[in-house]
């Protein structure tokens, strides 16, 4: 979602102001900026919120990635990471999260290259293998738009965390996609200031000054690119909404807010799987690729619960 450098992912809760905190000498020095020069504070953490954090690490599943084809994708200025598996007909996009990468979605890939599908994938601005520094909601919404005039509109968009908020909003914006798949999605985005301001010890004058300032990046409210505000209007594309009961960075209730709010959706939920593992978790991968190719997957209970699932450690994504 929409981590901060130097600050633990926990911080992505969506419970308003209950979250981990930075040390305290940090947030006495925030906290007197706030009063002091509200103006440049609110500046400097625009630039801190837009920053999102880079995986390290050694990519999952590298078989996958041994035999994944690159692709130039130019996209403003820059040249993003793409890849693709596959040469079929219709085609899934793959599109991450806040401070993730298209690694977290490798586990998809096999079950569409399985039945015949093209799959796709990128690392947005700023994130992954591709260059950049600050990005924001709209840019990576017109990431996709750009996507779809060079590579043809998807079949599918199967879409995580932050991802499908970028998603949301691109198909608001008229991209065109026969199905999507939401994977531990947002229903709103006001808590991110608010949570973030907790965290570093800002007021809330300049709360309220820094998500002004990231609005008028974006060219709209908070509130209003929210995906709950923007889903009444994307009725037309069939969705499936799936989110973990125990998710500690987006909870359960913004899953069932988003269902609600979208004509027809589905929504699938999960247990002991979090935020991150639910992408990886073999029913689920079972159930989107079968929601997706319109197929029955068989693997909801009546409750529309996923079985299976793997307990996400203490702390662990």
């Amino acid at each position: 979602m929409h981590p901060q450098q130097a600050r633990p992912r926990s911080l992505q809760s969506t419970i308003v102001r209950t979250g981990p905190r930075a040390p305290a000498p940090l947030r006495w020095l925030l906290g007197g900026a706030s009063r002091l020069a509200p103006r440049v504070t609110a500046r400097w953490g625009e630039a801190r919120f837009l920053t999102p954090l880079r995986q390290r690490g050694s990519p999952r599943a590298p078989e996958v990635w041994a035999r994944a084809a690159a692709e130039p994708f130019p996209f403003e200025d820059l040249d993003l990471a793409s890849w693709s598996w596959g040469e079929g007909e219709r085609t899934v996009w793959l599109v991450h999260g806040w401070s993730g990468s298209s690694r977290q979605l490798a586990g998809m890939v096999p079950a569409f290259e399985a039945v015949g599908w093209r799959v796709r994938a990128w690392d947005h601005p700023a994130h992954g293998a591709s260059p950049g520094r600050r990005t924001h909601l709209a840019q990576l919404s017109r990431v996709l738009a750009a996507a779809a005039l060079r590579f043809g509109p998807p079949d599918a968009v199967i879409a995580h965390s932050f991802g499908a908020a970028a998603t949301s909003l691109a198909l608001a914006r008229g991209l065109r996609a026969g199905r999507v798949a939401l994977v531990a999605a947002p229903a709103e985005l006001e808590h991110f200031g608010a949570e973030f301001a907790h965290f570093l010890g800002l007021s809330d004058g300049v709360r309220r000054r820094l998500q002004e300032r990231v609005a008028d990046r974006i060219g709209g409210s908070w509130r209003d690119l929210a995906p709950e505000r923007l889903a009444p209007h994307l009725g037309a594309v069939p969705a499936l909404v799936v989110h973990d009961a125990g998710d500690r960075e987006v909870p359960v209730e913004h899953g069932r807010r988003l269902s609600a709010a979208w004509p027809g959706a589905e929504l699938a939920l999960t247990e002991g799987l979090g935020h991150n593992r639910i992408l990886s978790d073999a029913a689920v991968v079972e159930r989107v690729r079968g929601f997706v190719t319109a197929e029955r997957a068989g693997v909801l209970q009546e409750d529309g619960a996923v079985r299976g699932g793997r307990r996400e450690a203490e702390g662990g994504r």
